[in-house]
């Protein structure tokens, strides 16, 4: 049987929405374990193509990395239950509507990342993946906002969070923590000062640090052999 290889764009454009702009596209013939799927989601206002957004920025840097088996796409943080049935589809490679454990073994490397209900959107997406077991290799929260989004869940294996206390009225969780430490690695809870909520999304510091992640992990993924998931 072909294995099927579709690009996140391909995807969105199925689930007939626009909230999720595909920044890079994967030829069809890299093997799924080698590729990286990154997944930026925005604010709950924030549109996906303003250059002005922080979210949409580190997309564009994360692009000039120039990494040929990566697919970086921006969505609403509203639009985290359509990107989930994305990377379902990407996972579920023989399209057979289940995910066996040797498509588990060839996931994507998956990083999301948000700023404030973009932040929510991050755990919402990795919880409802954790549920069909398929890993996330990072997730990055940016002053989050929502409920339930201080406990990162198990089948994540890297998690950093970024908060300020600039804005009063609008503050993220300054504090999450794990659902399992031995399964996930808590990189930091990083209190960023002399910024508020909307400038932490633009934050040089939260912008490296996300774009040097990835660069990393890309170039991990494509070290990998086959059959074992990059982590």
């Amino acid at each position: 049987m072909q294995r099927r290889m579709l690009s996140v764009l391909a995807l969105a454009a199925t689930c007939g929405y626009p909230g999720l702009t595909a920044r890079a596209q994967t030829p069809a013939a890299v093997p799924p374990e080698k590729r990286v799927v990154v997944v930026g989601f925005l604010g709950a206002f924030d549109h996906p193509r303003n250059q002005r957004k922080g979210m949409v920025r580190i997309a564009s840097r994360l692009e000039a990395l120039g990494c040929a088996d990566a697919e970086i796409a921006v969505a609403s943080g509203w639009r985290w239950n359509r990107v989930y049935k994305s990377i379902r589809r990407l996972v579920d490679d023989d399209a057979n509507g289940r995910i066996s454990e040797a498509e588990i073994a060839r996931t994507p490397t998956i990083v999301a990342y948000g700023h404030s209900l973009g932040g929510w959107a991050v755990i919402k997406l990795a919880e409802k993946l954790g549920k069909e077991r398929i890993p996330v290799a990072l997730t990055v929260q940016v002053d989050s906002v929502g409920i339930g989004d201080e406990v990162v869940p198990a089948n994540v294996r890297a998690a950093a969070n970024f908060y300020q206390r600039g804005n009063w009225f609008l503050r993220g969780e300054n504090r999450i923590r794990t659902q399992d430490s031995e399964r996930t690695t808590l990189l930091g809870n990083f209190f960023i000062r002399h910024v508020g909520h909307l400038k932490l999304s633009r934050d040089t510091q939260v912008s490296d640090f996300i774009t040097e992640a990835v660069g990393s992990r890309c170039q991990r993924a494509t070290a990998t052999a086959p059959g074992v998931p990059p982590g």
